[in-house]
């Protein structure tokens, strides 16, 4: 199962990549839940999940996910990343809007077989700040 799950967790990424919501939203368990730690903000379900992403994938021109590392343990994948993307348009009152951006994070999967039942995100906002214009 271990195999397996390391390749649900690329499928994940190359979605992602691939800016392929349909993609994305199969790598989840229909229960499945999507916690920005970094906002303190949860979707559950899959059609919180779409918007979600979305959302996101509307944000990012170009988006990358790298994947850098890896840890199993159990029925659980820590996925440490450095994304990439330029961003379409400002955040709140970060002044975004055409930036360049590259920001380190990590996932926590948690799986129902080979499907994702919970993702944790956990990134640092004032990384991101700290590339704001202005």
């Amino acid at each position: 199962m271990r195999k397996e799950r390391l390749e649900a967790a690329a499928k994940y990424y190359a979605a992602y990549n691939a800016g392929s919501v349909d993609a994305v939203i199969d790598c989840y368990s229909d229960d499945a839940t999507h916690e920005e730690v970094a906002f303190a903000k949860t979707r559950c379900g899959r059609e919180a999940l779409r918007e979600g992403v979305e959302r996101f994938l509307a944000l990012f021109a170009d988006l990358e996910f790298e994947l850098r590392r890896t840890v199993v343990s159990g029925d659980s994948i820590m996925c440490d990343y450095r994304m990439t993307g330029t961003v379409t348009k400002d955040l709140g009152p970060m002044k975004l809007a055409g930036e360049s951006i590259v920001l380190s994070g990590s996932h926590l999967l948690e799986f129902d077989g080979i499907r994702i039942s919970k993702c944790r995100d956990y990134w640092d906002p004032e990384e991101l700040a700290s590339q704001a214009v202005g």
